[in-house]
């Protein structure tokens, strides 16, 4: 396993720590405009990620969702 997707893996374990679900989906295919990143629906907090995006770019989705939380 990569560097990188190892990271992508502690960080969505850090995220179901915390209560956050992350969703995958292929974002291109909606009728209207969504981005990957943070959003809270019915109360619940999700990051949700374009399918489509690269290792790199989750993990950017990833961790600037996770900053909005206290870590400790």
């Amino acid at each position: 396993m990569q560097n990188i997707e190892r990271r992508i893996l502690d960080l969505k374990e850090a995220a179901e720590k915390l209560s956050i679900r992350i969703e995958t989906a292929n974002l291109n295919d909606q009728e209207f405009a969504i981005q990957s990143g943070y959003c809270k629906l019915n109360g619940e907090n999700i990051i949700i990620l374009d399918k489509n995006l690269p290792d790199e770019e989750r993990l950017i989705v990833i961790l600037n969702a996770l900053k909005k939380f206290n870590l400790d």
